[in-house]
């Protein structure tokens, strides 16, 4: 059966494998915040990640849906509890990972870093 949850699991799971093979370090995979599902560092980022995760017969990547305020907001709280474990001199970057499942080992991925950051 095609749940959301199980869907999002897998999702989640696919883009951790993705961020590692990149060079990433996963921090948090579980995050209490609802505004990210991942946490990663790499080259002195913090990667707040948001994965978004649907099947391909549903048409489509799924839609960002990033609200700067909500982002900020979970972001301090999960750096005031992980105060100590990361860097003092970190920057933070809001991430967005769009999924769409082809099959049961495929996937096709979208990527996008900083999309908040200005130009």
């Amino acid at each position: 059966m095609k749940t959301y949850a199980t869907l999002q699991k897998r999702g989640i799971n696919a883009a951790k494998k993705f961020l590692e093979r990149k060079g990433y370090e996963i921090l948090d995979d579980s995050p209490k915040q609802d505004a990210f599902d991942l946490v990663a560092i790499q080259d002195g980022t913090l990667s707040m990640i948001t994965v978004a995760t649907r099947y391909a017969e549903e048409v489509g990547f799924p839609k960002d849906d990033l609200q700067r305020d909500v982002l900020e907001i979970a972001t301090a709280s999960w750096l005031s509890d992980h105060a100590d474990d990361i860097p003092d001199d970190v920057r933070v970057s809001f991430d967005s990972m769009a999924i769409l499942v082809l099959s049961e080992s495929k996937v096709f991925l979208r990527f996008h870093t900083n999309v908040l950051g200005a130009e």
